[in-house]
């Protein structure tokens, strides 16, 4: 009985207007997942302020589509008081009932807009300087595919930011999850490859002037940045050799 009053809750009770909608209407498949949506929206909220002006259904496509989002920073934060963040546009699309063995999620943004305070006082410093206090992303395009069987995933991104640069990823991981086991759950991932590729739109004209010189010399700054990927996973692998059994630690190839 209390799971039949927690699911009118979620998906209300039938209208009495002029033309009532009847409980089989609530009960569609698109009206559940639009009503599960609205439910994560709330469970968000306790971390940050989130408004938006639609949210459409197309069960056919797996997809949710939100529309003219708005998030702000808690009321009770201060690290980043003045940050706010703006999207015309998000669309989830999943891997459908066709796919059993795989968990798919492609999210695609459109028109974000997030002021530099959103970011960390070194980068929000270099950014105000040179006249950057809002960013616009045209483009975001994130997607991961799971594969529940083998625990392997794929994780591939795309960002696009105006007067800074364009940011693509490919991250293929031979195990991913989340071990919960702890009281702060973390994720627990064997790297297999990782691929990443940067297109400079205005960055490195921000940034050169605070490296050291080795760092801007095109013969060597692509060996730098490779030791210092392999310097990070080397010290995730580090910390995590102690917490979890050996097959379980983090990992790289």
């Amino acid at each position: 009985m209390r799971h039949i009053a927690l699911l009118a809750c979620l998906i209300g009770t039938p209208s009495t207007a002029d033309s009532p909608v009847t409980w089989s209407e609530l009960l569609t498949p698109d009206r559940l997942v639009k009503s599960i949506s609205q439910s994560l929206v709330l469970t968000i909220r306790s971390f940050v302020d989130v408004t938006y002006t639609a949210l459409d259904v197309d069960i056919r496509r797996s997809a949710v589509t939100m529309r003219n989002i708005k998030a702000y920073h808690v009321i009770a934060a201060t690290n980043y008081a003045d940050c706010n963040i703006e999207i015309r546009r998000i669309e989830l699309v999943g891997a459908g009932i066709a796919s059993p063995n795989d968990i798919k999620l492609t999210v695609r943004a459109q028109d974000i807009r997030l002021l530099s305070t959103c970011l960390t006082p070194p980068v929000a410093e270099v950014l105000t300087k040179a006249g950057l206090t809002t960013l616009y992303m045209p483009r975001a395009i994130f997607q991961i595919t799971y594969h529940l069987p083998s625990a392997e995933a794929l994780i591939t991104g795309l960002v696009i930011a105006d007067d800074l640069g364009e940011v693509s990823f490919n991250f293929e991981l031979d195990y991913f999850w989340i071990d919960a086991t702890e009281y702060s759950p973390y994720p627990v991932i064997q790297l297999a490859r990782a691929d990443a590729t940067f297109v400079n739109l205005g960055l490195w004209e921000l940034i050169r002037e605070t490296l050291p010189p080795e760092a801007i010399n095109p013969e060597l700054s692509p060996a730098i940045l490779q030791i210092g990927v392999a310097q990070a996973l080397a010290e995730a692998d580090r910390q995590h050799w102690h917490q979890v059994p050996r097959r379980w630690r983090v990992a790289s190839s």
